[in-house]
Formats: C-alpha cells, structure tokens, sequence
C-alpha cells in the first residue's frame, strides 16, 4: 500500500500555496534529496476530464514547491511531512484548476513553440538542465511538458482572465477608491497643549478668578505653574476654589473630544484661549478651562498621485480575482465537474503521506 518515497525540510512559517494557475510554475535549481523515507499513500483522488490525479502528482508536484521554497533544509524529514499535510490538498485544487484550464486550451488549440519551452527551461534550471532535472527525480522529458503545460495555462489565464480584468476599471472606479482609502486613512492633526481648570461652588467666584487668571497669563506673564500661588497672594484662592494645572498633552485629531478640538482649533500656538465654561465636575459645581496650545503640527493630505498605482494595482488584483472565479465556474459547468464532489471520493481521515 506505502509507495514511493518523499524527503522533508525545515517549514518556514506562515507559507502560504497562492492559486497558482495564474502565475508561474514553482521551478529553481533543486538540491539533492535526504536518503530518508516518506511513504506516501498512492491512490486516485479525482478525475478532471478524463484525466485522473493521484497522490503521486501530488508528490511530485509538492517536491518543486519544497525545493524551491526551502533549499537549505532539504535534509529534514519531519519538516517536508510537516509541509506536505498541511499543503496536499491546496496542491489538488490548484491540479484540478490547472487541467480544465488546459482543456480549454486544447480546445482552443494554443501552440507553445519549442524555442519557448526550450528558453524558459534554461531559466529556471540552468544551462545544464538535464541535470538540475534528474536531481528533482524527473526526467528532461516530464519537465519539459510540465513546462509546456504551465505556459499554456499562462497564456490561458491572459486571455481568459488578465485581459477582460484589465478593461474592467473605470476613471470613476479608481476615484471610488481614492474616496474609500481616505474614509480608512483619515489623516490627523497633532497638538500639544496644556489646560488650565478653575473650579468653585460659587459660579460668580469662578469666573471672576477664571478672567483674572487669564490676564495674569496673557498680560503679565505668569506661567502656568506659578499662577496658583499668584492668585493665593491676591486673596482670590477660598477653601472652594480649585485650580490645577494639567501636565503637557500631545494628542492627535481622533483622541480630542469635540470641546477640547474647537477650543484648539480657534487658537495659533503660543496663545491662550479666553476662560471657557465646560460641564459641571462630579459634585456639580462649574468647571472652567483656559487653553493653551504649545504646537500644532497640520497633516499632510494625501494626494491621489502618490497613491494612485497602488490602487491601480488593487482593483487590478480585485478583478483579477473575480474574472478567475467566473472563468473556473464555467470551465467546471463546461466539463462537467462538480465542486461538490471535488474530495467526495477521498475517505474522512484519509492520511495520503506516512512519516
């Protein structure tokens, strides 16, 4: 039942298997396998078309991944069965994509010249990659028809996909998208500032020490931490009164309350705001604020041209993805293979490698 044998490496994390129909095949220059064994489990997993996918091509295939994606852990066993589990059945949804992609090209009748075949070969193996091949546990002929196979696919996708997704944003499309990425990004003032709180039962009291204290600061230049003491000199400060001095804040726009923005917004910094009447404290008695702003440092706007290849790209990448869902929707109607049977005929706990 255990046949053929794979290695494992060293599983770098977060790998992800992109749906790799849309770009290019997974081939660099192979390093040489460990001796060690995993078995792997041999049997069909489905039928594309007439054409059957066992666990093998699965193999095969992951092996290129592997050796391309982790060349210098190619001596760990634990890790390649490690990468395999995880990534099996992402390989054969990619597989089944790929051959009714190739269908369609048949159909079609796409031709890949020899040159083309021969030219990418040289760049991803080398110049002698007869070699490279038969490190991989491939013959010079199954990597040029796989080869053969990916260009065709490409060539596919390009036409199927690619071109319809390129004509598919408009000037108002992108402008949508600007509008939208500003909603997200919303760019934000910052202000450092102080605050001074007057507090007494007595209302009359509070204000009047309130527009003294404001006089003191703007016309004699008391500083803030010697205005508390100035105000005692004077007889003003009763067992009622309340004055504090907050310690230097630096906020930007969306940490501000309403109040605290409008009183900064109307002030240059170096000024104090004039003595402003805020909601009662907890035992109700009147609170008032004399603002003063140390820096306001304004936000630079974003602008569209800075931004506007990356959202280019974008509803590129979003169209490109909704076009390939519609191009595999109908290539699986045309050929008549059913997504809900895709892994129906793979049994629930069905382990296709052994370590």
């Amino acid at each position: 039942h255990l046949s053929m044998t794979r290695r494992v490496a060293f599983m770098k994390k977060g790998i992800v298997i992109l749906y790799l129909i849309s770009v290019m095949v997974f081939f660099v220059t192979p390093a040489l396998f460990a001796s060690q064994d995993i078995g792997v489990n041999n049997r069909i997993l489905t039928k594309v078309n007439g054409k059957t996918i066992t666990v093998m091509d699965i193999a095969d295939k992951m092996d290129v991944i592997f050796s391309r994606e982790f060349p210098e852990h190619t001596d760990s066993l634990e890790s390649r069965y490690q990468f395999y589990m995880a990534n099996w059945q992402y390989i054969l949804r990619d597989m089944v994509d790929k051959e009714l992609v190739l269908s369609d090209a048949l159909d079609k009748k796409i031709v890949i010249s020899d040159g083309d075949i021969r030219e990418e070969l040289e760049d991803m193996f080398g110049s002698n990659a007869i070699e490279a091949v038969s490190q991989l546990g491939m013959t010079y002929n199954e990597a040029w028809s796989m080869i053969h196979e990916d260009i065709m696919v490409r060539r596919m996708m390009l036409y199927a996909v690619h071109s319809k997704a390129m004509n598919k944003t408009s000037p108002q499309d992108l402008r949508r998208a600007f509008e939208g990425y500003l909603l997200d990004n919303p760019q934000n003032d910052e202000w450092t500032y102080r605050v001074l709180s007057i507090r007494d039962s007595n209302n009359g009291k509070a204000i009047a020490n309130a527009t003294i204290a404001n006089i003191l600061l703007t016309e004699e230049g008391v500083s803030f931490e010697e205005l508390s003491s100035e105000l005692s000199s004077r007889g003003l400060i009763e067992d009622s009164t309340e004055v504090k001095v907050s310690a230097e804040f630096h906020h930007s726009d969306n940490m501000l309350s309403s109040s605290y923005k409008e009183a900064l917004i109307s002030l240059s910094p170096g000024e104090y705001s004039e003595p402003i009447k805020h909601q009662k404290g907890g035992d109700h008695s009147p609170v008032y604020r004399i603002f003063f702003l140390k820096e306001h440092v304004v936000a630079e706007p974003i602008i569209f041209s800075d931004i506007e290849e990356g959202l280019k790209n974008h509803l590129y990448n979003a169209a490109i993805a909704e076009e390939t869902e519609l191009y595999m929707a109908s290539l699986m109607k045309r050929y008549g293979f059913n997504e809900d049977r895709f892994l129906a005929g793979i049994p629930k706990n069905f382990e296709p490698f052994i370590l």
